[in-house]
């Protein structure tokens, strides 16, 4: 049932019917947006938790780094091309 038949159909309720309705949509509502708080104020505690970690150095960083990629898949085809050996745009002097 789409929306738009829902909507059609709501004629046909009785009053307390549709009452009862909006009753059951408005506590539902009233949770999602709760919900959402929560998932927000967890957001929240998560940045700052992100922000009272140590700042890593260049160093911690590149160990990190070379610890995730696995650097020996990469052969001499990797990066060919990747460099655009145009000069750039044509200048007029």
């Amino acid at each position: 049932m789409t929306l738009q038949e829902m909507i059609k159909d709501l004629d046909n309720l009785s009053s307390d019917e549709q009452v009862s309705l909006f009753n059951i949509l408005e506590d539902k509502l009233k949770k999602e947006v709760v919900n959402q708080q929560q998932t927000t104020a967890n957001n929240g505690d998560d940045l700052k938790a992100n922000l009272n970690h140590k700042k890593k150095d260049f160093w911690e960083a590149l160990q990190e780094f070379r610890n995730r990629v696995d650097l020996e898949s990469f052969d001499d085809d990797t990066f060919d091309n990747l460099r655009d050996k145009s000069p750039g745009r044509e200048i007029i002097l």
